[in-house]
């Protein structure tokens, strides 16, 4: 995959994909099926050799990390593999559960203060809560009605646009093509 993914024009392009089999035969299925199918046996094998994270009893959560082996054109590839199943696959699911995915990734006390300001927002201690959203560089007033926004900007920015701009950084310059009108809910 690295390979096809090697050219940035794969990313305006529609996938059609075929799976070579164990015994060098191609796979009956067609369609996005497969598409899914191959990029799960993608990310599987990536999830296990190139992230770190956390793991607890209801949630797993890994990132990438910045492996010395793999230059910048593999790096580049890599992230239009991410762009393309995202685009493509993924949206809806991973942007759904990015709050839920973010909340896992935090300490154990901001945990505590996000999920109890989330659920009573006056019996929270306000210094507490405002030190938490603070240290994520936060510059709204919060209340009640929008911290569960505000959580999901922070959530959105830890754990999309960061890797994203570690990933430019680190590979050179990539084109991506994400529209920013679109509001999903």
């Amino acid at each position: 995959m690295i390979t096809a993914f090697s050219d940035a024009e794969i990313l305006n392009k529609s996938l059609n994909v075929r799976r070579i089999l164990p015994d060098n035969k191609e796979e009956a299925g067609s369609g996005s099926g497969v598409l899914r199918d191959v990029l799960s046996c993608y990310w599987q094998e990536f999830y296990e050799r190139c992230t770190l994270g956390c793991i607890s009893l209801t949630l797993t959560v890994k990132v990438p990390f910045i492996r010395h082996d793999f230059p910048a054109e593999t790096w580049k590839a890599i992230g239009r593999i991410i762009l393309k199943g995202y685009q493509d696959v993924l949206f809806d699911h991973v942007y759904s559960d990015l709050k839920a995915y973010f909340m896992q990734l935090v300490s154990s006390q901001e945990r505590e203060v996000l999920m109890q300001a989330l659920t009573d927002f006056t019996a929270v201690d306000t210094d507490d809560l405002l030190e938490v959203l603070d240290s994520y560089d936060c510059r709204r007033k919060v209340t009640a009605e929008n911290l569960p926004k505000i959580i999901e900007e922070i959530a959105h920015k830890e754990m999309v646009q960061k890797p994203i701009r570690s990933l430019l950084t680190a590979g050179g310059r990539l084109t991506i093509n994400i529209s920013t009108s679109v509001q999903r809910h």
